[in-house]
């Protein structure tokens, strides 16, 4: 027979086990409770079905041979940035390509030429069926390597160039499309004249050659302050000019 100080004992070391069973149980199930979590997935819109009827949905350029070039629209701030290759462009952009809601008109229209380099930019405005309107710019970035001149004198020693005698131009990333590419003489006075290129030499990335002086412009030598020029070349957007003068003479 167990006495009754034994039996508490044991009933009290039970009870104890049990609870702390109790507890782990408890503990447990409360855990995988909490990471057991119904998530629902994201939602996935359609980007273009979404947009306004006065959207600007796509816009390319269409009149460039074997090439794909499209820009990139933000709707929120309503610009439509437009990344052209040097060797891509002219002072037009002839065919735009511009996709727009049905039932939606744009002006100006895609028939309309853009002006490539122009002070101010071209924004179009989008008119949605609904009567809405919506006002996108145009930002056109030409993505063109830095010209490199080599110079034709030096610190030292400043080269002599008759009106007679033509010009070659050395150096790297020329454009020989002279209708992006003009090279000038300019002196510290700010004259300036406008070399005229040999179109009958063989110009390349590397070398470009300008007829003489005397050549391109025979009624108004007696004008040009001779002296000492920079020779100065412009590309599209960029310019590159030597870091040393020449000495020009008649």
């Amino acid at each position: 027979m167990l006495h009754c100080k034994t039996f508490s004992l044991i009933t009290n070391i039970f009870l104890s086990c049990l609870a702390a069973t109790g507890c782990m149980w408890i503990s447990s199930c409360t855990k995988t409770a909490t990471n057991w979590i119904d998530k629902t997935a994201d939602t996935v819109y359609d980007t273009v079905a979404t947009q306004s009827s006065s959207a600007i949905l796509a816009y390319g350029i269409a009149n460039i041979p074997d090439d794909s070039i499209f820009a990139g629209i933000d709707h929120q701030n309503k610009l439509v940035t437009l990344y052209l290759p040097y060797y891509s462009t002219r002072y037009f952009i002839d065919e735009p390509k511009i996709a727009i809601p049905a039932g939606a008109t744009i002006t100006p229209g895609a028939d309309s030429l853009i002006d490539v380099f122009a002070k101010t930019p071209t924004v179009y405005t989008v008119k949605g069926k609904d009567g809405s309107t919506s006002a996108y710019t145009l930002h056109i970035v030409v993505q063109q390597p830095g010209i490199t001149l080599s110079e034709l004198s030096t610190a030292t020693t400043t080269r002599t160039v008759r009106s007679t005698a033509a010009i070659t131009i050395a150096g790297d990333n020329f454009i020989p499309d002279f209708s992006a590419t003009k090279v000038f003489i300019v002196n510290d006075a700010g004259y300036r004249l406008e070399l005229i290129p040999n179109t009958s030499f063989f110009n390349t990335s590397k070398q470009i050659s300008l007829r003489a002086i005397k050549t391109s412009y025979p009624g108004i030598l007696d004008k040009i302050p001779w002296g000492l020029f920079y020779v100065e070349m412009e590309a599209y957007g960029l310019k590159a000019k030597m870091k040393y003068p020449i000495n020009i003479t008649n």
